[in-house]
Formats: C-alpha cells, sequence, structure tokens
C-alpha cells in the first residue's frame, strides 16, 4: 500500500511514527535530528520525502521510499550519506529551516556514527583471562601445555555458577542485570565470570573500565555503553567505595540498568564480604545515609561465593584432574577443600614471604603497615622503603648495606615483585595499561591472600613505632594523609562531620585528621610536631598536635599554653580557626576551648569579637576572670546594656560573684535574686 492511504478519493495522512529509540551517541542524535525536520516538514509520507528529493536536480543522492523509510523511522544508521543529506535538505525546504545548514549537520553526525568505535571488545575475542583480573594457575612443574599462566585449568561448575548462568541467561532474553559474586580473595569468582561471558551469543561486547582512578574510567565512558554490553567490573569496590565518586558510579549504573533503550546490559562485578557490608550498610541502617544510591544499586543482587568446595563438588574436581596436572597437585595438596586458593598460588606466595630474607619481610612487613593505616591498595616505592627500616633492628638494617648483600631496596624488592610458579610475586609492580600514563613513581600491590592474613603476621617493630609513624608523616604527600585521614576519621563520628561540612582549610583538617591518626596508634609523637608548628608560625597545626597531647594527659593546659603563644606572636585567628571549627564539629571540650579563645581576645583587647565568644557559650559557667574584666571595661566605657547581657545567665543562676560585681558596676539585678552576702 502507499504512504497514502485512499478512501472514497479523500487522501488520510498516516500518524507520524515516533522517534527511533537509541543509546546516547552521534547515531542518536542524527535520528533525533531528522525526526524533528520531518514532523517541522508536516510528517510527509515516505513517498512525498522521495518525490521532494527527486525534483531537487542538485541532491547528491536519490533515495527511493524504502531509503527514505529506512533513513527517518528505523534506528539503523543509513548506508549513503549522500542519501541522508539528500533528505535532511529536502525536509529543510518544506519546514521552512536553512537547508544548506541542516546538509551540513546531518554530514556530520552521519560519519560521527559511522566512525564511532563500539565500547568495549567483542566477546568472541577475548581470549586472554588475566588481562580481565582473573588469577593465574600454579604452575604443577608438568612440562605441558599446563604450565601456561594464560591456559586455565579446567573448570567444575559449582552451585554459584548455576544462579550467575540464570542471571546471564536473563541477559540475553532482553532484560538488563547486576550480579555481583561475593566471596573470599581467589576464591573463583573472577574465574566464574569469564566462564559465564564465555557463553554470551554473538553480538554482545565486554568493557572494563580499568585505568586508574577507576570511577573516573567509568564515569568518562558510561554514557557510551549500548545494547548487549557487559560492563565488567572485578573488585567493585574500587568504583564504589568513595562517598563521592561512589554515589555518581552508583547513580549512572542504575539508570543504565533501568533504561529500556540500553538493555540487554549485563554488569558482573565481585567484591569480597567485608566490602560488600560496608557497601550495602545504608540497606540496614535508620535514617539518612550517605552512600544510599550504593546501597540500592548492590542490594539483592550478591550471590555467595564459598571459600571451599562442597563435597559434592570434589567428584567433577576429581574427574577433571585425571586430565591436568594443575588441579591433582590442588586435590592432593590443598587443605579444607580450598582448591581455588592452591591454584592462585597462595603457597608459593606464603614460601616465598617466609623465607624471604629480613630486609624483604620487612618491605611486606611495611605493606601491611600502610594497608592497615587506610593506604592502597596500591602502594608507592616511595613509602614501602621509607616504612620498612622501622621493621629492621639495627644490625639487621646494618647487614643489609654491607658489601655483597642485595641491594637496598631494589634488589629485594626485584625478588619480591618477580613472579614463580605463574603467579605474581608477594609485592606485584603495577604497570600501566596501554592509553595511560606513565606514573611518576613505581607503586607495587601487595597480593590479596597475605593481605587478607595480614594479622597473622603482625612482626615486632625493632625501631620502635615513633619511627613507623615518622617515617610515615615524613615521606607521605597530602593526599596520601588525607587516604588515612578518611579511614581513621570514620571512626570518631565528630571528626567525620567536620571532613563532610568541607572546611575551607582543607590542608590543616588533613592536620587535624593525621593528629588524631597519631593518637589512635597511641603513639606519643605529638609534642615535637607541635612545637615545630608552632615555630613555623602554623597555629592552627599546632592547635591540632596540642589536642593530642592534652587528651592524653587529660589536662587543657597544653592547649591553652599554644592558645596563649599565638596571641603572643600575633597568629590568635589561627587559633581562633581550629576553635570554631572544634565547635562546630561537636567536640565535647567545645566549650572551654570557646571560654579560652574569648579570654585571650580580652587579653588581645578585641573586645568585639570577645563579647561574641561569650554569647555563644550561652549557659552559665563559673565566671572567669577574663569575664569579669571584660564586663568592668564595657561597664566603665558605657556600654552598661552589653555588659548586664553577658553577666545575666550567671546572675539569674545566683552566682555570688556575678551578684557583686553588679552591685559594683552598678548594673540591675533580675527582681528574684537576692542581695550578695557581703561577708563572702
Amino acid at each position: 500500500m502507499s504512504g497514502d492511504e485512499r478512501d472514497g478519493g479523500s487522501v488520510r495522512r498516516p500518524r507520524p511514527v515516533g522517534r527511533p529509540q537509541l543509546p546516547p551517541g552521534p547515531l542518536r542524535d542524527l535520528k533525533h535530528l531528522l525526526h524533528d525536520v520531518y514532523l517541522a516538514a508536516g510528517a510527509p509520507s515516505l513517498d512525498t520525502v522521495a518525490d521532494l528529493v527527486a525534483d531537487d536536480d542538485d541532491a547528491p543522492g536519490a533515495p527511493g521510499r524504502d531509503s527514505v523509510r529506512r533513513i527517518l523511522w528505523t534506528s539503523a544508521l543509513p548506508p549513503s550519506q549522500a542519501d541522508v543529506a539528500s533528505v535532511a535538505a529536502a525536509l529543510a525546504r518544506e519546514a521552512r529551516w536553512d537547508p544548506v545548514d541542516l546538509e551540513v549537520r546531518a554530514r556530520d553526525l552521519w560519519v560521527r556514527a559511522w566512525t564511532a568505535r563500539p565500547l568495549g571488545t567483542p566477546v568472541g575475542d577475548l581470549n586472554d583471562p588475566i588481562a580481565l583480573e582473573v588469577h593465574a594457575a600454579i604452575d604443577a612443574g608438568s612440562g605441558t601445555d599446563a604450565g601456561d599462566a594464560r591456559l586455565l585449568p579446567p573448570y567444575v561448575v559449582r552451585a554459584h555458577d548455576v544462579r550467575l548462568a540464570e542471571a546471564v541467561a536473563r541477559a540475553v532474553d532482553g532484560r538488563s542485570t547486576l550480579v555481583v559474586l561475593v566471596g573470599g580473595s581467589s576464591t573463583g569468582k573472577t574465574r566464574a565470570c569469564w566462564e559465564a561471558v564465555k557463553s554470551l551469543p554473538t553480538g554482545w561486547r565486554l568493557w572494563h573500565p580499568a585505568e586508574h582512578p577507576r570511577p573516573a574510567a567509568f564515569l568518562r565512558d558510561v554514557e557510551r555503553i549500548g545494547p548487549r554490553t557487559v560492563v565488567w567490573l572485578n573488585e567493585i569496590e574500587l568504583y564504589l567505595r568513595s562517598e563521592r565518586d561512589g554515589e555518581h558510579v552508583a547513580a549512572a549504573l542504575r539508570k543504565v540498568l533501568h533504561d529500556p533503550h540500553l538493555a540487554p546490559v549485563l554488569v558482573l562485578g565481585t567484591v569480597w564480604p567485608e566490602h560488600w557490608q560496608s557497601l550495602c550498610a545504608a540497606a540496614f541502617a535508620d535514617g539518612a545515609c550517605p552512600r544510599a544510591e550504593v546501597s540500592r544499586l548492590l542490594t539483592g543482587h550478591g550471590i555467595e561465593v564459598p571459600d571451599a568446595f562442597g563435597e559434592d563438588d570434589v567428584p567433577a574436581l576429581a574427574e577433571a584432574a585425571r586430565g591436568d596436572a594443575r588441579l591433582a597437585q590442588a586435590l592432593r595438596d590443598a587443605s579444607e577443600r580450598r582448591f581455588t586458593q592452591y591454584l592462585a598460588g597462595v603457597p608459593v606466595l606464603l614460601e616465598r614471604f617466609h623465607t624471604a630474607p629480613a630486609p624483604g619481610r620487612a618491605l611486606v612487613h611495611a605493606a601491611f603497615a600502610l594497608r592497615s593505616f587506610g593506604l592502597g591498595p596500591v602502594l608507592p616505592e616511595r613509602l614501602l622503603t621509607a616504612v620498612a627500616p622501622a621493621f629492621l633492628s639495627a644490625a639487621q638494617w646494618d647487614e643489609a648495606h654491607q658489601e655483597g648483600a642485595v641491594d637496598w631496596p631494589d634488589g629485594h624488592l626485584a625478588r619480591l615483585a618477580r613472579p614463580a610458579r605463574g603467579v605474581p610475586g608477594p609485592l606485584a609492580v603495577v604497570r600501566p595499561r596501554p592509553g595511560e600514563a606513565e606514573p611518576t613513581e613505581t607503586h607495587y600491590r601487595l597480593a590479596d591472600y597475605l593481605w587478607q592474613r595480614a594479622s597473622e603476621y603482625r612482626a615486632p617493630l625493632p625501631a620502635g613505632e615513633d619511627a613507623l609513624f615518622g617515617s610515615v608523616l615524613n615521606h607521605a604527600t597530602l593526599e596520601e594523609l588525607a587516604s588515612m585521614a578518611a579511614s581513621t576519621a570514620r571512626q570518631t563520628a565528630y571528626y567525620a562531620r567536620l571532613r563532610r561540612r568541607g572546611s575551607p582549610h582543607a590542608d590543616r583538617a588533613l592536620v587535624w585528621f593525621t593528629a588524631r591518626l597519631t593518637r589512635s596508634w597511641g603513639w606519643v609523637w605529638a609534642g615535637g610536631k607541635r612545637a615545630e608548628a608552632e615555630r613555623a608560625g602554623s597555629f592552627w597545626a599546632a592547635m591540632c598536635w596540642a589536642q593530642v597531647l592534652a587528651e592524653r594527659d587529660h589536662e587543657p593546659d597544653t592547649l591553652l599554653d599554644t592558645l596563649s603563644t599565638a596571641r603572643v606572636r600575633g597568629e590568635l585567628s589561627q587559633a581562633l580557626e581550629w576553635i570554631d571549627d572544634a565547635v562546630a564539629a561537636g567536640h565535647p571540650d567545645g566549650r572551654l576551648y570557646l571560654e579560652a579563645g574569648a579570654r585571650q581576645l580580652v587579653y588581645d583587647e578585641r573586645f568585639d569579637e570577645a563579647v561574641v565568644c561569650y554569647r555563644r557559650l550561652g549557659a552559665p559557667l563559673d565566671l572567669p576572670f577574663s569575664m569579669w574584666w571584660l564586663v568592668s571595661l564595657l561597664a566603665r566605657r558605657g556600654d552598661t546594656e552589653t555588659a548586664y547581657e553577658l553577666l545575666r545567665p550567671h546572675l539569674t543562676a545566683r552566682d555570688p560573684g556575678s551578684l557583686r560585681i553588679a552591685e559594683e558596676l552598678e548594673l540591675p539585678r533580675p527582681p528574684e535574686a537576692p542581695p550578695a552576702d557581703t561577708e563572702t
């Protein structure tokens, strides 16, 4: 039938067709542009559009009715740029738009759509599971192809694989799906995802946003996700754990999963159980939670991966082991049916760690310490080599530098980074991926399994805790201090509130948190830092360290001394900023600090500011000498109204000293207050 339907000689136009539904990108922009001009031209029939093009002797193309239909009404990219330009110009003339401008825009969008690279790699082209962070298996020393680290052992399907396959089937059927495998290190989570991806039909692509930082890599290209895309988020906490960026990533993922024009999309993630609990905490919390988007995204989408094989799984593993020496070795030597951990090289890691010379073990212990401070998982060589000496005795340090010894630290780091029997070393070098910028310094990653069991291998500190923490503070960057601070600040509510409040003194806030970190580890290191800050005139920082000493000694005099020193040095405003932040953050001694600041303002003859401080105190306190002095000065200057306002809470509380001062200065008294006892 023609594009025009005829009934009794009259012509009835068809109802205009809606816009083609497409994911964001140049093809959608092209189709929407053509649809807009089509409607503006009065939604002509396909035959009419073809006739309009044919009547234009200068048209670069000559599309027929079917070609016009594909250009305007389908979601496919038209094969001919000339036909697209011809249709755009013809419709523009009918709509009284600028035909030259519209033709140029249509040509540009067609080229961009034609040359746009689809996001990800076709699943049929994936042949390197190690590149997707699947753990390489051990080399059983068979001398066969099984020793190739990229050739994985035969796979044994378990219960979690069945649930994962059901989720993949939903995606293949057209429903966008999220699934996260939750299990400990080296339990087979990523390998299970790899096996699931291999089952996808032709037409699916896999996108792995692995550049550092990972949230930025994800957010940069998320708009390019199209239908039949696998979003590969191994160690999903790296994308979601940041309060700000994690919420943005979660919101973007939820948008993708609920967009019918992008379906189907399959999001595969892996995570350790402790990270899963942290990310989903909002689901179990009362009231508002700053991680609500992350929790809403993940809750209900986890699949547990057990630490060990079940008894029912062992026969299938034994059958597979008949043709693979690695599985046979794991079946023979692994304890508690933890075969995947064995295959991932845990015995090799443990042996290399325990048998390393003292300097090598010290570097691993340094990595343990830095991870426990909140840094990582990638650690700079600068901090590893600065912290490691704290784990060496004087004799061991001397031996590390004797002639003939392994070079410190390069030789030991090289040994620890060297792969063995198909698995990375205890401290593996992190190398940039193609297209990533070269780092300014070498970074290492502590083996996951060692980090999970770090508490079992804690070493003494022959050089003392001061040396350990001092080396961190002296060599860490501001960003690294911020990471440590964030990890520790979460343990104390009012410090966390200060952090969220966004103090304009961000660098000073780092000092605050670092001071708290010092105290949380029980190190008496703050005295020298306070003196150093005072000498440098950095009294906001000095107040931080003084507060640590005050809490240690249960005596505020140290902090008040620093406040007085700040006034003498002309830097009282810095110290007062610290007090303002402490009060705003709900510090339990905030009122004491506020009164001390008001006293110093009186001594500095900044009376108006002192009045403001005393007003903020609100409820009555024991009348301090500085306040008595301020009230007296105000009354003698004739400002009896302000003097009385400051004294009134104390008069109302029937403070004898306040009543005497009111009488001496001839200030009014509350009617209910009795006369002062002159003999007192």
